[in-house]
This record gives C-alpha cells, structure tokens and sequence, in this order.
C-alpha cells in the first residue's frame, strides 16, 4: 500500500530539519527575537513623565459648624494627589504660555492648568456646570499620553471619594506641535519593521 503524501512530504521536511542545523536554530531563536521586539514596542512601565502644573484655582470658602468661614482649595487636594503618583514627576509654573512653549520644545509632556474658579465651581452642588480643566498635552506618543490622562482621572477620583462629593469636570485636551497625534500603530509600526 502506498503512503500518503503529507507523510512522504513531513519525513522530507523533518529529515532536511534535522541536516540543516541553521533552519533548526532559525526556528528556535526567531521566535524569542520578534516576542522580545514587540515586547520592547509595546510594552513597558510610564513612570516619572515630566508635566507641569499651572494652579490658578483662588479657591472658595465653606461654613464651619460654627458659622466661620473656612477657606479650600480643592486644586491643593488634587495636586498633592497627583504629587504621590509615581506615573508623574511635577513641575510648577506660572506662565502658560511658557509651559506650552516647554512641551512643544520637548522638555515636558504636558501641562495642565486648574482655573481660577476651580474649587468655587465643585464646592457649588447646587449647579449643573461642568469644571473644564485644560490639558496641554505631547500626542506623539499615546502611551505617555493615556498614562498623563489616567493620573489625573485617578486623582479626581480620589479627590472625590476623600471629600464625599460629586464633581461634575472634564478634561478638554489640546495637543503641542500644531495638534500632531499619533496613534499607537505610527509608534510600533517603525519599530517592529527596524
């Protein structure tokens, strides 16, 4: 009785395997590198991104139980949230425009600016207006970009479980470099074809 082909064709390939010492190594190694490559472009911890922080919050003033006025600056609670977040490494400035000027330069990923009726506007529960926080933020690199974003959404998270309120806020991105934004393909792509 005659065999197969796919048995003639599997002890060929097995037996030109088993010759060529090369083909057998090329198997076993290249596996590792490409597992390694898309590892090293997708992959990886952010830690300690630079940004800058603009605090121009005049904050608001709440009633004691005593009837005192007692001044708060919920921007502070935030801040000091986001300084234990090692995902961040702050800086603080005053001009805006100099800070933007940093993250278009490439010294910063991103700014971001607390206005000045911050804390006035989230202590107000009796109104309906959303808090606009501006990010100023480097788009070329979404990873970074996600991590920024992700910090600052777990400190107003934090900031609202600790004072037991609701905050009504959103972010309102603007990206440096004339609103340049990559998507994680144009990052990895390069990569993985270097």
């Amino acid at each position: 009785m005659r065999k197969p082909a796919s048995i003639i064709i599997a002890r060929r390939v097995l037996y030109q395997i088993r010759k060529d010492r090369r083909t057998f190594g090329m198997m076993l190694v290249v596996p590792f590198i490409i597992t390694f490559i898309f590892g090293s472009a997708v992959s990886g911890e952010i830690k300690n991104v630079p940004i800058i922080l603009i605090n121009r919050d005049e904050g608001a003033f709440i009633s004691s139980e005593q009837g005192q006025p007692i001044p708060v600056s919920l921007s502070e609670v935030i801040i000091d949230i986001l300084k234990e977040d090692d995902r961040l490494d702050i800086s603080f400035k005053s001009s805006y425009s100099q800070a933007k000027a940093d993250v278009d330069r490439g010294l910063y990923y991103a700014v971001i600016l607390f206005p000045a009726e911050f804390s006035r506007v989230l202590l107000n529960q009796s109104t309906d207006q959303t808090l606009i926080v501006d990010v100023y933020i480097d788009a070329t690199e979404p990873q970074t970009r996600a991590a920024i974003n992700a910090a600052i959404l777990d400190s107003f998270n934090t900031a609202i479980e600790t004072m037991n309120m609701s905050m009504k806020f959103k972010l309102r991105e603007s990206f440096a470099n004339d609103g340049e934004e990559f998507s994680t393909y144009d990052v990895v792509i390069p990569t993985i074809i270097a």
